[in-house]
């Protein structure tokens, strides 16, 4: 099912309440959803795109499902420097919490 560009943020907000309910898979589907949507929606370097994609690397990490989380962040990496560019602060943003998760997976 195709949702409406408009719906998409509210279905990423739907994963987090989740989280707080503590409804792990229900959680996962909507940020899984959210990006699909916001993706075909917009593109996979928009901005909203890539704000779900980091809510759901925030998401990994809380579970501790390390491997996942650095996917995610590995891809709004890539989807930041593509949009804005290497010096752009969003670009760098990401950089700097992927040095610091790198620092903690190998502590």
């Amino acid at each position: 099912m195709d949702l409406h560009a408009g719906t998409l943020r509210v279905v990423g907000n739907l994963g987090d309440l989740n989280v707080h309910q503590g409804k792990l898979a229900t959680a996962e589907e909507m940020y899984q959803r959210a990006i699909k949507g916001t993706k075909k929606a917009y593109g996979p370097e928009h901005k909203e795109t890539l704000h779900i994609v980091e809510d759901l690397r925030a998401f990994y990490a809380y579970q501790g499902k390390l491997v996942k989380a650095e996917e995610m962040l590995q891809q709004a990496l890539e989807g930041y420097k593509k949009a804005f560019g290497l010096e752009h602060t969003e670009t760098l943003r990401i950089v700097e919490i992927l040095g610091h998760f790198t620092s903690i997976k190998e502590s």
